[in-house]
């Protein structure tokens, strides 16, 4: 009837390598290898060695999908096709030419992962991608540090710079801010640090927890305003998709992420602690959505916020721009624990990590994903986009606010500044 071909389709990715074992001894019976194809779907992390397994048998021919895309309509969670660099990667590694540039492959994946807003689902694509951006010198300084892993560590070496720190120890990752001279401030260079290393953590099947802590009297103050306003270079959706980003890798990440809190938070560092699961913060620290101060809006981290927080609670801490203490939100539920130094913290941070050790890794990532499609709304993210936008027109009243802010005035009197507009008196614009 014209069919060449039969691709065997997992396409809910619930098949073992057993369960191929028996289809194919059945199938090969009757049909020939040639006239078969694998099709399988990566839901249970069994794809991979389901294609291993089809090949041994004799197939030949296997569907796969840059970067994992894909999912399944009829079935909800489902996840892609077996990602393309995944099965490049694995058939190499055997002495299996395929004739596909895997390195190409990696950069595809890496791109339209970023351009749908996504996680990379490909755990050898992130790892090679991670790898690709390590410093191609050798010889590392001490604000250039390689941190190898150890001897039960089957990934690749993690990789630190001046101003993210990254280290290991048995299934824990630790990520430490490091630009205390700057607040931890979110530049260009951490972003795209914290994306890269979050994303090659996530597809580290010997990691189980991460841990996101800072050095200096800050934990982190959010992006940089010293040198440039709202609308800086490239188009709003551009910017909106770097910085949603960097929250998303973190928000999205299948690890449990405990956000080991030693100093206050401004503007975006608010949002990027509380993309964490758990909050363990220091008595004194602060948490200080201060945008509407400069003309500003936290647009970028208001899912999360609002998330964590409830809308009533952020709606004032948002429009206010007051200082919130932990203590605050330490009785609202919204912080776990409320420690009175340093040894403390990281003495109940340990607790919560030998706790973790009993909890599944695959069962906490799907009630990660449960509860944050329960708590959030579908047209959250249109009118996050709307209200950004928005905010990044030029804007006397965010000019002058940013201008301020340089000038080291936290606290303007919008008040008057308006009524000077209003009655033709001299602004400082």
């Amino acid at each position: 009837m014209g069919c060449y071909e039969i691709s065997l389709g997992d396409t809910i990715g619930v098949g073992t390598p057993s369960q191929i074992h028996n289809l194919l001894s059945l199938l090969l019976k009757h049909i020939p290898a040639s006239k078969l194809a694998g099709h399988f779907h990566d839901t249970y992390g069994q794809a991979i060695a389901n294609v291993v397994k089809a090949y041994e048998m004799g197939i030949r021919v296997f569907d796969s999908s840059v970067a994992g895309l894909g999912g399944c309509p009829y079935a909800k969670g489902a996840k892609g096709n077996v990602a393309t660099e995944d099965v490049v990667y694995c058939f190499e590694g055997m002495g299996v030419k395929t004739g596909v540039d895997l390195d190409k492959v990696v950069e595809v994946g890496e791109w339209i992962s970023k351009e749908l807003n996504r996680r990379n689902e490909s755990r050898a694509g992130a790892a090679l991608a991670a790898k690709k951006a390590t410093p191609s010198n050798t010889t590392p300084t001490s604000q250039e540090t390689i941190a190898t892993a150890s001897a039960e560590d089957t990934s690749a070496a993690l990789v630190s710079s001046s101003e993210v720190l990254v280290s290991r120890s048995t299934s824990t990752a630790t990520i430490t801010l490091n630009n205390p001279k700057k607040g931890n401030i979110l530049s260009a260079h951490m972003i795209s640090r914290l994306q890269t290393t979050i994303a090659h953590l996530s597809h580290d099947p010997t990691i189980q927890t991460i841990i996101l802590t800072n050095t200096g009297k800050y934990f982190c103050t959010g992006m940089d305003l010293s040198s440039s306003g709202p609308a800086t270079s490239g188009s709003t959706k551009t910017q909106l998709k770097t910085l949603l980003g960097a929250f998303e890798s973190l928000n999205t990440c299948p690890k449990t992420t405990i956000a080991l809190i030693k100093g206050s938070c401004y503007g975006g560092g608010v949002g990027l602690a509380f993309c964490c699961d758990i909050r363990i913060a220091l008595r004194e620290v602060k948490f200080i959505l201060s945008e509407v101060k400069r003309g500003l809006v936290p647009a970028t981290i208001s899912k999360y916020v609002v998330r964590e927080w409830g809308p009533a609670f952020a709606r004032e801490a948002m429009i206010t721009g007051r200082a919130i203490t932990a203590p605050e939100l330490h009785n609202l539920g919204i912080i776990q624990e409320i420690c009175e130094g340093e040894k403390d913290a990281e003495k109940r941070v340990g607790e919560y990590v030998t706790q973790l050790q009993s909890s599944a890794p695959g069962a906490v990532s799907q009630v990660k994903r449960l509860v944050n499609a329960v708590a959030e709304r579908k047209r959250e993210q249109e009118e996050i986009e709307k209200v950004f936008e928005e905010m990044m027109l030029p804007s006397e009243e965010a000019k002058y606010g940013i201008e301020e802010f340089r000038k080291g005035n936290r606290e303007v009197d919008w008040g008057k500044w308006y009524r000077e507009k209003v009655s033709g008196g001299k602004s400082k614009l």
